[in-house]
């Protein structure tokens, strides 16, 4: 009886098992890295005051975490991208706190010794995020400068129209390792001096009260930083500036490029320039 029974089982599983078949979970696809996957990715790495990298060792994306400083502590830099209507998260975690965000799906990434470049893809347009801290030594005057760049470029998978919105920010992580730090926030203009040269728009950041040539934890307690990209037609920018503004809040600083997309040219080229000086 006890023998029939374990066979009526066991058909019984065949019977599911062939209805239901057991089946592996699909893979979750991964960027391919070249030349090799790092502990850390280079984003922008000037000096040990401007030293931003996003890790690999939980994930091995640009967004769904949050950049961080050489010695492990996070710091605010996020990305959105508004594709046809919806909204993708391409840099840092601000899905964190914000509903209704899909992730852009990352393809690849490689890095040399001045520049990294993650390609992705959001919806049916495709993104490449550039960072770049060059070295000029050719001109030091810009080689001496603790500044790093980001790009991005975009362009349509399918050959057709599509409408996009870039939004990028930082916070005041950036300024100090002091959480009870009061920051200010300012917008400034560069005029250009040359019909070739571009307007630059600025946010400006600095500590209400500066402790010079100090540090906390292992972060410079005086200067400014920089947050710039070219004053274009389509530039929507807010400063959000209520002059003193604490550190243990989120800020949302706003560098809002819009435009269209097509197969053949890209629409949007958006630069911003990261600057941390030390004066």
């Amino acid at each position: 009886m006890l023998l029939l029974l374990i066979t009526l089982l066991g058909l019984a599983a065949l019977s599911i098992a062939e209805q239901h078949p057991f089946l592996p979970k699909p893979a979750i696809a991964k960027p391919k890295f070249s030349p090799l996957r790092p502990p850390a990715v280079p984003l922008a790495v000037r000096t040990p005051y401007l030293s931003t990298w996003v890790s690999t060792h939980n994930k091995e994306t640009l967004n769904g975490q949050w950049p961080i400083f050489w010695t492990g502590a996070e710091v605010g830099w996020a990305g959105l991208l508004l594709v046809d209507n919806v909204t993708y998260e391409w840099m840092g975690y601000p899905s964190s706190a914000l509903a209704n965000i899909e992730s852009v799906t990352t393809e690849a990434v490689h890095y040399t010794a001045t520049k990294t470049i993650y390609t992705i893809s959001a919806g049916k347009v495709g993104i490449n995020v550039t960072f770049l801290t060059p070295i000029t030594l050719d001109d030091l005057k810009r080689q001496s400068l603790p500044a790093s760049y980001l790009s991005l470029a975009f362009w349509s998978l399918d050959k057709k129209n599509h409408s996009v919105s870039l939004y990028t920010d930082v916070d005041g992580r950036w300024l100090s390792g002091d959480s009870n730090s009061h920051i200010g926030w300012g917008i400034g203009l560069t005029a250009r001096r040359q019909k070739s040269e571009k307007d630059v728009i600025s946010h400006i950041v600095e500590k209400e009260v500066q402790g010079r040539f100090s540090e906390w934890s292992d972060k410079a307690e005086w200067g400014q930083f920089y947050w710039s990209t070219e004053m274009v037609s389509e530039l929507i920018y807010n400063a959000k500036v209520r002059i003193i503004e604490s550190l243990t809040r989120w800020l949302w600083p706003t560098m809002l490029v819009q435009g269209s997309l097509n197969s053949r040219i890209y629409r949007i080229r958006s630069i911003h320039i990261i600057e941390l000086l030390m004066i």
